[in-house]
């Protein structure tokens, strides 16, 4: 049902000029998803892994023969909206130092997910993270570090990480970086990806323009 879900709001939401190439990966489901997409969605690309091989792996297989400019990287438990595409798609387009972007997302409870919004996990960082000192402090960016201090998350702005949950990036550059660092199975490779992207001398930007529900760890 997720994955309908997810499935429905990206045909339902406007395309960028040129249209959409859908590919959904799957890690070896044991219910009736790919029997779903087929009867439903007979457009979307379909990948059947035999065995479970983790996210980033099966991030590189989605998108190793596509011919796209542009790469969404898209958990299944998110729904988009109207403008989830091509609004963050025409910011990465005129913005060439832009080396990845990510929306605001929203919780089912109607609160904003705060996780791609981050920073990168030191250990002064994971200290007020598991002590509890970032959720006493959480717009303090010395003791939220972990979520950048809830900067103004209405205005654009670069961020050192976004999770992978909704990830656009140009294709060329993901190339050129390799990917996804597939020895990481779940968990962690949007940090490392995140860092590289950074570290090529890239942005990662925050676009709260559009937003997206995420049913945080629904998929997981």
């Amino acid at each position: 049902q997720l994955l309908d879900d997810c499935l429905k709001s990206v045909f339902a939401a406007d395309h960028p000029k040129g249209g959409i190439e859908v590919v959904v990966v799957d890690n070896n489901s044991t219910d009736d998803s790919l029997k779903m997409v087929k009867a439903k969605y007979p457009q979307v690309k379909v990948i059947k892994n035999k065995t479970n091989l983790g996210f980033a792996r099966a991030n590189n297989q989605a998108v190793l023969d596509s011919s796209a400019k542009y790469f969404l990287f898209l958990n299944s438990d998110t729904v988009v909206k109207k403008y989830s595409f091509v609004k963050p798609l025409k910011y990465l387009r005129t913005h060439p130092k832009v080396g990845a972007l990510t929306i605001k997302l929203f919780l089912k409870d109607g609160s904003l997910d705060y996780d791609n919004h981050r920073g990168f996990p030191t250990p002064w960082t994971a200290i007020c993270k598991f002590s509890g000192l970032s959720d006493i402090f959480p717009n303090s960016t010395f003791f939220n570090n972990y979520h950048l201090g809830r900067k103004n998350l209405n205005r654009v702005h670069s961020i050192p990480v976004s999770a992978g949950s909704f990830l656009m990036m140009p294709s060329k550059l993901f190339r050129e970086l390799g990917g996804w660092d597939d020895q990481y199975f779940f968990y962690g490779e949007d940090i490392d990806l995140c860092f590289r992207i950074g570290a090529a001398g890239y942005k990662i930007i925050y676009y709260p323009k559009t937003q997206t529900l995420h049913l945080r760890g629904a998929s997981s």
